[in-house]
């Protein structure tokens, strides 16, 4: 059985609803995108269209409220029939579109920064899918899974350089537990990190561990929980964004070292 839908999730559809039809060019009528709006929700995502429809006016209340639509069709039509996106708008349907809980989305997002490689992508897939499932431990499991298949990617890139150069790869980086190679890689561009440019090494310096750890820690606490209420929705929200980031500062590292090292 399908379960309800909360408000994220209805926001983000007819977020979708209305960028879809507002980049067509077509005029934005209220009824017509809220009755879309609602037949996608019940269809996707939760039978009771009562319950569903309740809290879509809500998100539509909020929209109107927070300035991101406006009622009217030019000041020749102010009918509240009709409506038009605002900058502010705009920029809260990109955000939305590439949240966790639009999975396409947020691929399409990701792809954009880098390229993931296969076994990437099927951990993400999975976190992606037990997210939207309300599966949070499981999504914080997959996710950390990610992360450290990013993390080994890095560390590969790294031996191969040391190892070009002649050189013998430290114990860490050769170690088996994650933990050790993490430590092995900051030693080795903490060496290096004044050759970074200057934008680079400010990321690296400000982010790089602190991303890591957060989203591994989420999935430490979800595979060795204390107790049930460990991780989260908001957790894992947090840690899917901080993946994103990941992946962008990950990828400029490992473009610095085969052009560098």
């Amino acid at each position: 059985m399908l379960k309800n839908p909360d408000y994220q999730t209805i926001k983000i559809v007819l977020c979708q609803e209305i960028d879809r039809i507002n980049k067509r060019g077509e005029t934005l009528q209220a009824e017509t995108t809220l009755k879309s709006a609602l037949d996608k929700i019940c269809q996707n995502h939760g039978r009771q269209r009562k319950q569903n429809e309740k809290v879509l006016k809500h998100v539509w209340s909020d929209l109107l409220r927070n300035g991101d639509i406006f009622l009217g069709s030019g000041i020749s039509n102010m009918s509240t029939s009709f409506f038009e996106v605002s900058e502010k708008g705009n920029e809260t349907f990109e955000y939305l579109n590439r949240d966790p809980g639009n999975p396409q989305g947020y691929l399409d997002h990701l792809s954009e920064k880098a390229k993931i490689d296969p076994i990437t992508k099927s951990y993400l897939d999975e976190a992606l899918k037990t997210y939207s499932a309300d599966c949070f431990k499981a999504a914080a499991v997959m996710l950390g899974c990610a992360s450290e298949r990013l993390i080994l990617n890095l560390n590969g890139i790294i031996v191969e350089s040391i190892k070009r150069k002649g050189d013998e790869p430290s114990k860490n980086l050769k170690d088996w537990k994650i933990s050790k190679i993490v430590d092995g890689i900051r030693h080795e561009l903490n060496q290096r990190k004044k050759q970074f440019g200057n934008r680079l090494r400010k990321r690296y310096e400000g982010f790089w561990s602190a991303l890591e750890y957060i989203i591994r820690e989420s999935r430490n606490k979800a595979g060795h929980p204390a107790d049930i209420e460990q991780i989260n929705k908001s957790d894992v929200h947090l840690a899917f964004g901080n993946f994103a980031y990941l992946v962008e500062l990950n990828k400029e590292i490992e473009e610095w070292i085969l052009n560098n090292w």
